[in-house]
């Protein structure tokens, strides 16, 4: 595979990266909002659990006595379909941006450090699923763990997309490489943490923040690399 295609293999896998964060942002402003709707504004998080605590059966009574339990569990529904979207595209992120790296890295010293992180990345997102074990827990000791090894997955990521940012002299890929490599996400998963007791609210909107921090990480790196792969195609 030749430069001009490994080129265009890991813009394509960034692009969809794109859509993939887009399609998670959207499911985490769902849950978010319909969580929020539901539960009391008192509702705080002390080290990561709601308090206080939340009865499943009698929230579902509640909702039921209302008539917002089929709003509620649609929009459940919804999410998670999207999610299952998402999982999809980033099944074919996996594959391209692989491809990508793999190619540049007879190019660019230490490309092959995204391959580590993608795979890397992949393994934290399957174990981040299995770590939310409960729906009102919303943070836990599993999660952290799976957190910790998504963000070596950017880290490393980030390093060989700054690499490749280096060797073809665009600050746009060195910019957002930079954002991938400072663990925003890993960093909302701890202010539950380190600020305790805090509103649900704030954890949620600033979940949000970080997460919207990671998009544009990804669209300057997808626009850095479409910037090369057009001087390199002509």
């Amino acid at each position: 595979m030749s430069e001009i295609e490994g080129l265009g293999k890991l813009r394509l896998g960034i692009g969809l990266l794109i859509v993939a964060e887009l399609l998670a942002d959207l499911v985490l402003l769902i849950i978010a909002g319909a969580v929020l709707a539901i539960l009391p504004p008192s509702e705080v998080l002390i080290h990561g659990t709601l308090y206080p605590p939340v009865n499943a059966q009698e929230l579902a009574r509640q909702l039921t006595e209302r008539g917002e339990a089929g709003s509620f569990l649609s929009a459940l529904l919804f999410a998670g379909f999207l999610a299952f979207i998402a999982l999809i595209i980033l099944i074919v992120v996996l594959i391209e941006a692989i491809r990508g790296f793999d190619t540049l890295n007879n190019y660019v010293k230490g490309s092959y450090l995204g391959v580590y992180g993608i795979i890397t990345l992949f393994i934290a997102s399957i174990a981040n699923l299995i770590a939310e074990h409960s729906a009102f827990q919303v943070f836990s000791p599993a999660q952290l763990i799976a957190e910790a090894i998504g963000m070596i997955g950017y880290i490393l990521i980030g390093i060989a997309l700054y690499n490749i940012g280096k060797f073809y002299n665009q600050s746009l890929i060195k910019v957002g490489a930079i954002l991938i490599i400072i663990p925003f996400e890993f960093i909302s998963d701890l202010i539950p943490l380190i600020v305790s007791p805090i509103p649900l609210s704030t954890a949620v909107y600033s979940s949000l923040l970080f997460t919207l921090i990671t998009l544009i990480s990804s669209i300057l790196c997808y626009l850095g690399l479409n910037n090369v792969y057009k001087q390199r195609k002509q």
